[in-house]
């Protein structure tokens, strides 16, 4: 303790200052992390280039597709409604994607299948904190529909 610490001491002594109230601390969280107010810490800032997109890990052992479109960042439920296929590896123009599967689109901005428009993907919210992405509670819930029409390209052949 240097000659200004102490008389700085002593003279809150003499008058009765108060110690200052520290700064609230946050706890620092990584990866796979979740946060007190119900965050899940998904990736790194950067980790997804601008009209790109992950797949993360989410609470109750979801997956979340999150996409980086014009600086904000969205996040849909992965699983496709049509076959759970893989949405967030799908095929990204503007604010839709396609499933790699069976090509149903979604706007990853609202969830709505454009595809098969009486479905739709869980959309949850998202924020950079920390220099992390994290991903939050459901803003909007989705179908639980599954199964419906896709041209695979195949041709139907009956007898």
């Amino acid at each position: 303790m240097g000659l200004r610490d102490r008389l700085k001491g002593a003279v809150k002594k003499v008058i009765g200052a108060a110690e200052a109230p520290k700064a609230p601390t946050r706890a620092i969280v990584g990866v796979g992390k979740d946060t007190p107010d119900g965050y899940r810490v998904v990736a790194a800032e950067g980790a997804i280039a601008e009209g790109g997109a992950g797949t993360y890990g989410h609470n109750n052992n979801r997956v979340v597709a999150v996409f980086l479109k014009d600086g904000a960042y969205y996040a849909i439920d992965n699983e496709c409604r049509h076959e759970d296929g893989p949405v967030g590896e799908g095929e990204i123009r503007g604010c839709t994607v396609k499933c790699p599967y069976h090509e149903w689109e979604y706007d990853f901005t609202t969830g709505k299948c454009l595809t098969q428009p009486d479905s739709r993907l869980e959309t949850y919210k998202v924020r950079v904190q920390d220099g992390f992405i994290q991903v939050g509670p459901m803003l909007t819930p989705g179908t639980t529909m599954r199964g419906g029409e896709h041209n695979d390209g195949l041709k139907v052949i009956t007898r």
